[in-house]
């Protein structure tokens, strides 16, 4: 029953696809809302979308997530702007640097949490030697080895439409199939094969699982 649009964009792949370099995908991720952002705004300026549409995004397991909300009236022109973010974007090297600090200083704060300290535990026992276990890691830094080069060279693994599936919700238009293919239906699929198994959880009767919990002070970390 809402008066906006709201565009969710799912990607497959999620944290799973790039578990030997944990955070990677959503360093990807990042870069790919910055980029349709980036094409707002320009067509903000251009007079061409009249609304504040909102931006943002999420990394799953399997899945990324970008949601863009807007009005009815700037629908074609935002559906526009994520297709010329998708296929024309740019990464600037300031704009990579920020994404992957930003994904190092989350993971940092997630390592202090006794929370995930113990889901870590937790995922050890029940998905040993699998990639769960990699990408629920609670001590180790991540993405320490990337390098802008490895960013640009894995950006056009987002050119695969096989990886994307599109739902919209709100007042939607009538003519929305057809915005899409006229958009983002320019993308083809280029079947990329990723990594998503899907592993079977092995707990033994009445375990008990002892962790020693670390702090970590975040006025520490700069």
């Amino acid at each position: 029953n809402s008066s906006d649009i709201t565009i969710l964009i799912s990607i497959r792949g999620g944290k799973l696809n790039t578990a030997d370099n944990n955070g990677f995908e959503e360093v990807m991720l990042s870069l790919l809302a910055t980029n349709i952002q980036k094409e707002i705004s320009k067509k903000q300026q251009e007079a061409i979308i009249l609304g504040n549409p909102v931006i943002d995004y999420e990394c799953k397991i399997k899945t990324g997530t970008i949601t863009i909300e807007c009005a009815p009236y700037d629908f074609a022109s935002c559906c526009q702007a994520i297709s010329d973010a998708i296929i024309y974007g740019d990464i600037l090297p300031s704009q990579a640097d920020r994404a992957v600090s930003n994904c190092q200083y989350k993971k940092r704060l997630e390592n202090g949490s006794v929370t995930r300290q113990m889901l870590y535990a937790v995922m050890k026992e029940l998905y040993n030697k699998s990639d769960y276990v990699k990408i629920f890691d609670a001590k180790e830094e991540i993405l320490t080895k990337t390098t802008y080069q490895k960013i640009l060279e894995a950006y056009p693994q987002l050119l695969d439409a096989s990886r994307y599936s599109i739902i919209l919700t709100g007042l939607v238009p009538q003519n929305a199939r057809e915005v899409l293919q006229q958009t983002m239906g320019v993308l083809t699929p280029t079947n990329t094969k990723q990594n998503l198994l899907t592993v079977q959880s092995k707990l033994k009767g009445n375990t008990k699982k002892t962790v020693k919990l670390t702090h970590t002070f975040l006025t520490d970390i700069p």
